[in-house]
């Protein structure tokens, strides 16, 4: 397939992906395919530190140590041991230059507006928390709503950690899930659907999800 018939996907890539929040919901396909949960960039406060610091906390996260990536280490010598910890942290940008602008519109309650939804729109730029694959989308969705999934539970990860660090989105239903369809047969004979989760996880590295 050539590059330019290949770019011909976002005429119409509202058919194939789609954006639900828990008031849209029950219009999920029941398609196979691939999706991720995002974090909802709801901006709630007029800090403008408070509601970047939170957003990092959220991305802060490592299923392996479940919560704030931090590991021990030990290296031996013949007599000697030395101890390290080490734990990983966003780095701290300077954000004192935009701070007259932010303080200025959050005066206007119109311009405060419409900040926040094109920071809300701008939601999908993060990296996504879960990424996964299903045969049917609509299903897996309330499966992570409601928490009923017994393996690699993402539901149970995410709602401790937000509840234990107080996130403004402290629920899976409260997350913004995009889907992509894979296949318009469920009877595929190669699972698209797992070969495209692989490659997807790899490159995005959710933290939610496990290797």
């Amino acid at each position: 397939m050539s590059s330019l018939r290949l770019n011909d996907i976002w005429r119409s890539v509202n058919e194939e992906i789609g954006f639900f929040t828990t008031e849209t919901f029950k219009n999920i396909s029941p398609s196979p395919g691939v999706y991720a949960w995002f974090y909802p960039l709801r901006i709630v406060t007029k800090n403008l530190d408070e509601f970047i610091n939170q957003v990092d906390v959220v991305l802060n996260y490592d299923c392996e140590t479940k919560g704030i990536p931090k590991k021990n280490n030990f290296i031996n010598f013949s007599w000697d041991s030395l101890h390290q910890q080490i734990e990983i942290k966003t780095k701290i940008i300077d954000l004192t230059a935009f701070k007259k602008v932010w303080d200025d519109i959050i005066k206007k309650e119109n311009e405060f507006d419409e900040l926040r939804k094109v920071i809300m729109r701008s939601s999908i730029f993060l990296p996504p928390l879960y990424v996964g694959k299903t045969n049917n989308l609509y299903k897996r969705c309330q499966e992570h709503i409601n928490g009923n999934l017994k393996d690699n539970n993402f539901h149970n990860r995410f709602e401790k950690y937000a509840t234990d660090n107080n996130f403004a989105a402290k629920k899976v239903s409260d997350l913004l899930f995009v889907t992509i369809k894979t296949s318009k047969n469920n009877q595929q004979k190669i699972n698209t659907e797992s070969l495209v989760e692989a490659i997807l996880k790899y490159l995005s590295k959710p933290k939610y999800s496990k290797i």
